[in-house]
């Protein structure tokens, strides 16, 4: 017998076998089409997802183009943002994810979406620019002070900016950068509250 030949039987048999092991007289057995197990652990994954989701609750308020900053005490800012009508919103929340509560965090003097938001080494949050309820470009800032709960407004960026950066550096000045229009760099010093502008 040949080799090409041999091989031509041995297929054959292979085959001859598959289809026997995967029918039955009834029809194809159902080992030939598992079905997904509902105990698989993919499955496992999904519930617990969907379990935590359920647990965590939902925000104060719907909103979009929001900041979201973490605070030296582990609970979570959320700050501004567009509510379900599209209007900047001046409120803000907080997550505790050790109590999994979402509690109100006062209101800024003018609401605000697309803004930049940072931890300062004393542990408030400053928040720059955006889009005001007008949709106008704006340059104001607003400091929240999580000890007091308490929003005070101080000096405002050198020109409007929105989606831009605001960065905590080493020494703990703040340095905003870019946004939708400017390309432009400035440094905010909380200590003295000056701040100084470089144009590139």
């Amino acid at each position: 017998m040949s080799k090409r030949i041999f091989l031509i039987f041995v297929a054959t048999i292979t085959l001859i076998v598959i289809v026997a092991c995967g029918s039955t007289d009834d029809g194809p057995s159902s080992a030939a089409l598992p079905l997904p197990a509902t105990d698989s652990p993919q499955n496992e994954v999904s519930v617990a997802q969907t379990t935590v989701a359920s647990e965590l609750g939902s925000m104060q308020s719907p909103r979009v183009s929001h900041s979201a900053t973490v605070l030296g005490d582990g609970r979570v800012l959320l700050v501004g943002g567009m509510g379900d009508s599209f209007n900047p919103l001046r409120t803000a929340e907080i997550f505790d994810p050790t109590t999994l509560q979402w509690v109100p965090a006062g209101e800024m003097s003018r609401g605000r979406s697309e803004h930049a938001a940072v931890l300062l080494q004393d542990g408030r949050v400053m928040v720059t620019g955006g889009l005001d309820e007008d949709f106008d470009l704006v340059a104001t800032t607003e400091i929240f002070d999580p000890k007091t709960g308490e929003w005070a407004e101080i000096a405002p960026m050198s020109i409007s900016r929105s989606d831009h950066t605001a960065t905590l550096l080493e020494d703990g000045r703040i340095m905003i950068a870019g946004g939708s229009i400017h390309p432009t760099v400035e440094l905010y010093d909380p200590d003295t509250d000056e701040r100084t502008s470089s144009n590139p």
